[in-house]
């Protein structure tokens, strides 16, 4: 098994000689067999471990069990324990997010993991039964390498056996309550006794409809012609209504790129005159707009936060940017709209807040004569849409006086007054 894997690694290009490679180990056979074939590569891994807290104080013991493996083959070790403080809905969801947030934290190159050929199929079949896509598992996902899908779990076990790979068993793993379980305890073995070779044949055609998506997304990205703006991708109405009756498969296979489903993109088709309809995922959202469609990837809500002045030159991160203060005696003309001037005698403390914006908020747009106008008016003239106006940093005294809406237009009363030479500058870098 060595070979093929050693062959099937170099042919797929998985990693390079200068990659960081972190194995994935919970201890269990597919994982200490990916890190006995790793180990014989002569490659420089570390391990890591994620103690899920499990199983009465077995998980632990796992993870005592990994840490003296590595420990006595001279490996470089990582474990973290999850944090059940924090609130979830899915265990396995958040468990999942705890556990490549730790993997991505130590700086490896590539994540290495020991998902095999019968994980594929259990998982083809979950996502089928749950109407989600068939593609699978995917060996090849962003860092992350998953070298052992070319594997059964029958190979796994004769190379455990013939190569006396020690591991551990989690017993959780012959439970069925779980729909996973389920599928590989109890359905997989009744298929495998009616069809022959039936989890190949299952991944087979799970690939084949794979290209078949790959050709129709390259269809439908060409009918639809998406433009990537600086925040967000748009798709014109129009473009979408012209398609007439298969508007809706076109848009499906675009927006699956997003993991977006076939049955919201039939609810953003029936949309498309609902200026300000909304659809989210976990990780995307969309908005109807005028002309229109426009895919945002969803960011934390801006929140307050509070910058003393005292303290600058200073640099925050805050959404999308990093923000710089400085105080400076040279004004400046003609300055770009992502740096803000500021009277800085003019503010009344040392302390300025940030935060997103507000309904009801109002500000004197500079060069306007003294006259007010609200935020809202302010970016409906502008045709800033609801998810745009959610990035925006908005700055303000104490009293809840805006100074400037970040990026955008300054506040008359702070402006700097000829002759000034105590002037606040505001910058706006992108991270």
């Amino acid at each position: 098994m060595f070979s093929r894997f050693h062959i099937h690694i170099t042919q797929q290009n998985y990693f390079t000689t200068n990659d960081r490679l972190l194995i994935a180990v919970s201890g269990g056979i597919d994982s200490m067999v990916l890190l006995h074939l790793m180990q014989k590569l002569e490659h420089p891994i570390g391990v890591a471990h994620f103690d899920h807290l499990t199983r009465n104080g077995q998980s632990t013991k796992d993870m005592k069990f990994v840490k003296g493996y590595c420990k006595k083959n001279n490996i470089e070790f990582h474990t973290r324990k999850m944090d059940k403080s924090i609130k979830y809905k899915n265990f396995h969801d958040e468990a999942h997010k705890q556990r490549y947030a730790f993997f991505n934290e130590l700086g490896y190159t590539k994540i290495i993991t020991g998902h095999h050929q019968d994980d594929n199929a259990e998982t083809i079949l979950l996502n089928m039964f749950n109407g989600k896509s068939v593609s699978g598992i995917n060996d090849k996902h962003l860092n992350i390498r998953r070298p052992l899908l070319a594997f059964t779990k029958t190979e796994i076990e004769t190379y455990a056996k013939n190569n006396n790979v020690e591991y551990v068993e989690d017993i959780s793993n012959f439970e069925s309550q779980y729909d996973r379980n389920y599928i590989r305890n109890k359905l997989i073995p009744i298929i495998k006794q009616n069809f022959n070779n039936a989890d190949s044949k299952i991944i087979n055609l799970s690939q084949r409809l794979l290209k078949r998506d790959k050709a129709f997304f390259k269809l439908s990205e060409k009918n639809l012609n998406p433009k990537s703006e600086k925040d967000y991708t748009s798709i014109n109405k129009a473009l979408i209504k012209d398609l007439g009756k298969i508007s809706e498969e076109v848009l499906s296979h675009y927006l699956s790129k997003f993991n977006f489903n076939h049955s919201q993109a039939k609810d953003i088709v029936a949309s498309l005159d609902n200026i300000g309809s909304s659809f989210i995922n976990n990780k995307y959202e969309i908005v109807v707009d005028r002309q229109d469609i426009r895919i945002y990837k969803k960011s934390e809500p801006l929140t307050n936060i509070e910058v003393k002045l005292s303290d600058t030159p200073i640099h925050i991160e805050y959404g999308n940017y990093i923000i710089k203060f400085e105080k400076t005696s040279e004004f400046q003309l003609n300055t770009a709209k992502n740096i803000a001037q500021v009277g800085n005698s003019l503010i009344k403390n040392t302390t300025l807040i940030i935060r997103p914006w507000r309904e009801g908020d109002i500000f004197y747009p500079i060069n306007m004569n003294g006259k007010k106008q609200s935020l809202k008016k302010y970016f409906t003239n502008l045709k800033v849409d609801r998810i745009q106006k959610k990035k925006i940093p908005i700055f303000t005294t104490q009293q809840n006086e805006i100074l400037w809406i970040g990026g955008y237009r300054q506040d008359d009363r702070f402006k700097v007054k000829e002759g000034s030479n105590s002037i606040l500058k505001i910058s706006l870098l992108p991270k």
